[in-house]
C-alpha cells in the first residue's frame, strides 16, 4: 500500500492526461488543497477508461471535490473506500464530476463526505454515474445532479453505516457486524484487497476485506439500572448506570433526552450534578439513552426524587451554672438530620468572656461583674448549607464561698468533650472530705463502669473515662456522696 499527496496527483494527471490504465492499492489521506482548489485527494483531467481498484481516499479537503475531482474523464471505481473528505461551498465532498465525465462505481463505500457524496455542476456538459453493490450514505438522494445527469442506480446498493474499526488511526477494516461484509459482487477476477488478502465470495464492499463471509449479529446494550437514588438539594449527586453489554468490548455514548439542567452524564455512564432548590420535593422525570459503537440503543425512563435538606437542631436546652474565676466549659449537643453536615457556631448575644468553637464547645472564665446574674445567651448554629437553629437561654454566674481555703459549693461539671469519641473528662469539686462514688449507666439503667469509690479530700478532682470498648450511644455519669447525688448525660460518637 502506498500513500501519496494530493498535489502530486494534481500535476501528474492534469498535465499528462491518460497515462496509467489502473490505479490500484493506494491510500490518499489528510491532504488539503487551498485557494479555489480542485481535488483534495485526486484530480483527474482527460483521463479515459481508467480503473481505480482497492484504494482508500479519506479526509482530504478542497473547494471542489474533497476526495476526487473528475473532469472530462471516465473512471471505473471498484472496491474503493471514499470517506470523510470535505469540499467547500462549491460542493462534492466525495466526488465532483464535470464536463462529460462518466463514473462506474462498484463495491465502493461513499460515506461521511461533506457536504454531499457526489455533485454534478449546473450549466455543464452532461455527466453519467452508474452505481451498483455500493454503500452510499443517504442513498441516491446524496447524488446532487443539478438537472445535469444520468444516474443509473442499479442493484445491490445499501445505505448503512459501514462501521470502520478506527478511522482516527487510518484503520478502514470492517467490524465483524458491518453490513458491507459479503454485500459486494465479484467482478473482473478481482481476488485480493488493498493488503493482498483474498477476497471472499461474494466479496465485501470497500477496500479492506473482512475474513468473515457474512456479518455477525450484534445486540443492543441494556441499561440494568431501573431506579436512580434520591438526590439532596445543594449536595453533589453522583451515580453510575449499570449497563449490560451482550457484545463484549463495546464502547458507549450516553445522552440525557429529558432531565434537569443541573444533571449531566459522561461516556462512562456517570451521572453527576448539584440539585437546585427549585427541584426540592419533586420526582424529576429522567430519560437517558445509551448507544453502542454500532448505533444500537436502549433507553431508561425513570425519576430522581430530590429531597430538601434539614436544619440542624440544638438539643441542649439549658446551660450549667458558671462560677467566677473558674474555667467554664460546656459542649452543645446537636442533632444532625442530614448526616455528615459540618457546622459553624456563633454567639449572637452573651458575655464577652464566653466563646464557642466549631465543635460547639463553649468556654471562658466568668468575671466578677456577672456575679448573681442570669446572663442571657443566644447561640446560632449553621450547617454547610446555611440552615440554622438558635438556642436562647441563660447562664447563672455565682461566686464560690471558701472556708479554710476549700470551696463550700458542690460542683459537678458536664463531662468534656460531650459528645465524645473514646475518652471524656469528668471534673467535680466537693466542699469537704467525703466518700465519692462515680458510676456510668447505660440507657437501660445498668451500671457498666465504676470509675471511683473512695474517700477524697475537699477540692477539685478530675478523672477520665475511656469508652473505647463501649458502643455508640447515650450514657449517664452519676456522682454520689453521703450528702447528694448528681447525674450528667454523655453522648459517645466514634
Amino acid at each position: 500500500m502506498e500513500t501519496f499527496f494530493a498535489t502530486l496527483f494534481l500535476h501528474f494527471f492534469h498535465s499528462i492526461g491518460v497515462f496509467h490504465k489502473a490505479f490500484i492499492c493506494n491510500t490518499i489521506r489528510n491532504n488539503t488543497v487551498s485557494f479555489y482548489s480542485f481535488g483534495g485527494g485526486i484530480y483527474f483531467n482527460n483521463c479515459h477508461n481508467l480503473t481505480m481498484v482497492n484504494n482508500i481516499i479519506a479526509y482530504n479537503i478542497a473547494d471542489k471535490g474533497g476526495g476526487i475531482y473528475c473532469d472530462s474523464s471516465s473512471l471505473a471505481i471498484t472496491n474503493n473506500t471514499i470517506s470523510g473528505n470535505q469540499a467547500g461551498y462549491l460542493g462534492g465532498g466525495g466526488i465532483y464530476c464535470c464536463d462529460n465525465s462518466s463514473l462506474v462505481l462498484t463495491n465502493t463505500i461513499l460515506w461521511g463526505n461533506t457536504p454531499q457524496e457526489i455533485v454534478f455542476p449546473e450549466n455543464d456538459n452532461p455527466n453519467t454515474v452508474s452505481i451498483s453493490y455500493s454503500d452510499v450514505k443517504g442513498g441516491e438522494t446524496e447524488i446532487i445532479t443539478n438537472s445535469n445527469r444520468i444516474i443509473r442506480w442499479l442493484e445491490g446498493n445499501i445505505d448503512a453505516n459501514p462501521f470502520f474499526i478506527s478511522i482516527e488511526n487510518n484503520n478502514y477494516h470492517l467490524f465483524n457486524c458491518s453490513p458491507c461484509i459479503g454485500a459486494g459482487c465479484n467482478i473482473n477476477n478481482l481476488i485480493i484487497d488493498i493488503e493482498g488478502n483474498t477476497r471472499g465470495v461474494p466479496c465485501d464492499i470497500g477496500a479492506c476485506e473482512n475474513p468473515l463471509n457474512a456479518p455477525v449479529e450484534i445486540h443492543s446494550p441494556v441499561i440494568i439500572t431501573e431506579t436512580l437514588p434520591d438526590a439532596l438539594v445543594n449536595n453533589s449527586y453522583v451515580h453510575t448506570l449499570n449497563i449490560e453489554d451482550p457484545d463484549e468490548g463495546d464502547s458507549f455514548i450516553f445522552e440525557i433526552l429529558v432531565g434537569p439542567e443541573w444533571l449531566s452524564i459522561n461516556n462512562l455512564g456517570e451521572l453527576s450534578g448539584i440539585p437546585q432548590r427549585e427541584d426540592a420535593g419533586f420526582d424529576i422525570t429522567i430519560s437517558i439513552k445509551v448507544f453502542d459503537c454500532f448505533e444500537r440503543a436502549d433507553t431508561l425512563i425513570t425519576v430522581i426524587n430530590v429531597n430538601e435538606i434539614h436544619s440542624p437542631v440544638i438539643i441542649t436546652e439549658t446551660l450549667p451554672d458558671a462560677f467566677v474565676n473558674n474555667s467554664y466549659v460546656h459542649t452543645l449537643i446537636i442533632e444532625d438530620p442530614d448526616e455528615g453536615d459540618s457546622f459553624t457556631f456563633e454567639i449572637i448575644m452573651g458575655p464577652e468572656w464566653l466563646s464557642i468553637n466549631n465543635s460547639g464547645v463553649l468556654s471562658g472564665i466568668p468575671q466578677m461583674e456577672d456575679i448573681g446574674y442570669d446572663i442571657s445567651v443566644s447561640i446560632v448554629v449553621l450547617d454547610c448549607f446555611e440552615r440554622a437553629d438558635t438556642l436562647i437561654t441563660v447562664i447563672n454566674v455565682a461566686e464560690p464561698i471558701f472556708v479554710d481555703n476549700a470551696p463550700i459549693d458542690f460542683i459537678f461539671n458536664t463531662p468534656y468533650p460531650n459528645p465524645f469519641n473514646l475518652t471524656t473528662t469528668i471534673e467535680y469539686t466537693i466542699p469537704k472530705e467525703a466518700i465519692v462514688n462515680i458510676q456510668i449507666y447505660n440507657t437501660s439503667g445498668q451500671s457498666i463502669v465504676e470509675l471511683k469509690n473512695e474517700i477524697q479530700p475537699s477540692g477539685r478532682h478530675i478523672i477520665t473515662w475511656n469508652a473505647s470498648d463501649m458502643p455508640n450511644g447515650l450514657y449517664f455519669c452519676t456522682l454520689k456522696t453521703d450528702a447528694l447525688t448528681k447525674t450528667k448525660k454523655m453522648l459517645l460518637l466514634k
